[in-house]
């Protein structure tokens, strides 16, 4: 077995000497993402079904081209620099795309557990003024039964199914462009990491 060199040999130097580098403007989506996927066989991540057996693995270039048909989405559903995205019980896939997209589009997601009663969600979408509320097929009922008490709850999303009145996640993610210009988001700002 080789000896491998340390590879900080005078902390107290490396201390004093330590700077971060923290760009002017940084979207996780463009900087992050999209640079590493340049390299299209770079795995992201691997998803597991609820049997545990049967596992896809994501490509950074996957999660690029998927984050984009979800701002592109976003866009053309009309949300804007601010609006909470309330996704409730989304799959972890659809949160990754959420995530670095929201951050080009500049809304704020809203993780939610699949435990939340229907009183919490009415709760968590008045308290932030949530305009999209993105959920699974079981998880529904929840929410409309208390969409009626959200007066800022315009859009909605329906993952794996159908309903009447929501967008069908996945027929909507096929109708969508994998490419996203960045002019279409505005301006990049400044972002904190979450």
């Amino acid at each position: 077995m080789r000896d491998m060199p340390p590879n900080l040999t005078d902390y107290e130097r490396t201390c004093r000497e330590f700077q971060w580098e923290i760009p002017e403007h940084y979207n996780f989506g463009f900087d992050g993402i999209d640079r590493w996927a340049e390299d299209r066989t770079k795995l992201a991540l691997i998803s597991v079904d609820d049997t545990g057996i049967h596992a896809v693995r994501h490509t950074f270039y996957d999660l690029m081209r998927l984050s984009n048909q979800f701002a592109n989405l976003l866009l053309r559903m009309g949300i804007k620099k601010g609006d909470r995205v309330s996704p409730d019980a989304a799959p972890y896939s659809g949160m990754v795309c959420g995530h670095d997209r929201d951050d080009q589009v500049r809304s704020h997601p809203m993780p939610t557990s699949v435990l939340v009663t229907p009183e919490d969600i009415k709760f968590r979408v008045n308290q932030s003024e949530g305009v999209l509320a993105i959920t699974t097929l079981e998880h529904v009922t929840k929410v409309a039964e208390v969409k009626q008490d959200c007066p800022s709850l315009k859009h909605f999303i329906v993952v794996g199914g159908r309903c009447d009145g929501w967008i069908e996640f996945e027929g909507a993610m096929n109708n969508a462009s994998p490419k996203l210009d960045q002019g279409s988001v505005g301006k990049r700002e400044a972002q904190t990491l979450y």
